[in-house]
């Protein structure tokens, strides 16, 4: 599959540091707040931290946070389910032995606010899809944290780039290959504006995905077989935060 991606700011000047180029002193130094309630130095946070930035998933080829996570965290497994439709209805996260649907072992945060768990009782909406390109970093705690996440084994935050944009950010992403054409579409744009004291951000999502193929071996209990795919068609995200 052949990926081209475009994109276009027009913000404020930042400066990405890869993590490979940090010295020991700096790496221990980044500031995380999925491990307690407050931001800290990551050698200050309780548990096993895991820091995944906004340049490490721009270098793959990542389409869902459910890549992200299997690329980069250890002895985490993300996988979609299905019924009898062939249709991916939710996924399933693997973490520290444990599987994450429906209950609250597996804790996702959006900027460090639990707007998931508390309507699902367990693991995100299954039609949720995170803007990959709005993400600034994904803190993950392979440790339990009762303070931040009570019962749960695994606390993932989502920090997304839109509180610190400035001006106007837009994306385009299209993924090509040999068989169906335009496998998958993506237009990404990102707002910012800083009024007085108040800062408000704004990320706004279209895409299309066909998804992969995974052929399904016939099974006469769940009335599954042929071919199944994990895309989804025609959906948007749309966040504010203020």
């Amino acid at each position: 599959m052949l990926c081209i991606g475009v994109s276009t700011a027009y913000s404020q000047d930042e400066t990405d540091e890869d993590l490979y180029d940090l010295s020991l002193e700096e790496l221990m130094e980044m500031q995380v707040s999925v491990g307690s309630k407050t931001v800290r130095n990551i050698d200050q946070a309780p548990g096993a931290i895991t820091i995944i930035t906004k340049e490490q998933i721009r270098q793959t080829n990542a389409r869902s946070l459910r890549d992200i996570l299997n690329m980069f965290v250890p002895g985490m497994d993300v996988t979609p389910a299905y019924f009898n439709s062939g249709v991916m209805v939710n996924e399933s996260i693997y973490a520290r032995g444990t599987l994450s649907d429906f209950n609250q072992q597996i804790l996702i945060l959006f900027n460090g606010e639990n707007k998931f768990n508390e309507s699902t009782f367990g693991s995100p909406y299954p039609g949720m899809e995170f803007t990959l390109e709005n993400v600034e970093r994904i803190e993950i705690n392979s440790s339990p944290s009762p303070l931040l996440g009570g019962s749960a084994l695994t606390t993932i935050n989502v920090v997304t780039k839109e509180q610190y944009t400035e001006g106007v950010e837009t994306m385009l992403n299209i993924g090509l290959n040999n068989d169906d054409g335009f496998q998958s579409k993506r237009l990404t744009v990102n707002l910012g504006k800083t009024i007085n004291s108040w800062h408000v951000g704004s990320s706004l999502q279209f895409y299309n995905d066909k998804g992969q193929v995974f052929t399904q071996s016939p099974d006469s209990i769940l009335n599954v077989t042929g071919a199944l795919r994990d895309g989804t068609p025609n959906a948007g995200n749309f966040t504010i935060n203020i």
